[in-house]
């Protein structure tokens, strides 16, 4: 029998594993992602051949096309089934079908509004397929670093992937800031080598800022408003006065 908690995951409750990978593979995502908001994808082969880092960038892109595209998705993705197996186990299925109508909501408002290459819209209606498959496997969860999760790299890793959900969206919302009309304007004046610079130098800052916000915060802002839509109550985000 599945143990209904009435709660969401307490930080003693979460394996850091998970949430260092989820860290990692945000920013393969990113990598992917920005050359498309600095709409570097979008120019035709003579235009980005014409750019001042032309030569930097083929080496760039070659190296992204072994390592980055289509990777870190798979990573998401199988963070995503071994999520799917933990809210299971702990809350059942109704809980787990309302988190991802949840998902559905916010997949589909960054995809109409913010960028078209959402993948929260895939995973929620995914996430509502598995649900006819519960039982037919034993869940099972393979941890692996466990004896290395103390390394700063690790901790720092940790930090923007509890706050996946925040940082997904905001990686939209820079990347709009930046390169849109309604931002900067700097879309097509950056060659693919500076796109996937400033991924880097924007993932830096996302870390830092998740860093200083779970100084003071028990989750992230948004996963903070999906647990209390999911759970239908309120729960405090400011961590206690020590």
């Amino acid at each position: 029998m599945m143990n209904k908690m009435t709660g969401p995951t307490t930080e003693k409750q979460r394996y850091q594993i998970l949430d260092l990978l989820r860290g990692f593979s945000l920013i393969g995502i990113a990598l992917a992602n920005f050359p498309e908001f600095a709409l570097w994808s979008f120019l035709s082969p003579a235009e980005q051949a014409a750019m001042p880092t032309a030569a930097v960038d083929r080496v760039a892109r070659f190296v992204q096309y072994l390592l980055v595209d289509g990777k870190f998705y798979t990573i998401f993705s199988l963070l995503f089934g071994v999520g799917f197996s933990l809210i299971l186990a702990r809350h059942g299925r109704r809980l787990f079908v309302r988190r991802m109508l949840l998902l559905m909501v916010i997949g589909f408002l960054h995809l109409m509004f913010i960028w078209s290459g959402d993948i929260l819209l895939l995973y929620a209606v995914g996430g509502l397929l598995l649900t006819l498959f519960v039982g037919f496997t034993d869940r099972q969860l393979a941890m692996l670093f466990r004896r290395h999760q103390h390394l700063v790299l690790f901790r720092w890793l940790a930090a923007p992937g509890r706050m996946a959900l925040s940082n997904y969206i905001s990686q939209s919302l820079l990347g709009v800031a930046l390169f849109y009309g309604l931002g900067l304007g700097l879309g097509t004046s950056f060659g693919f080598v500076h796109a996937e610079m400033t991924t880097l130098a924007c993932f830096v800052v996302q870390t830092v800022c998740s860093l200083v916000w779970l100084r003071f915060f028990l989750f992230g802002p948004l996963e903070w408003l999906w647990r209390m839509l999911t759970y239908g109550r309120y729960f405090p985000i400011k961590r206690p006065s020590k």
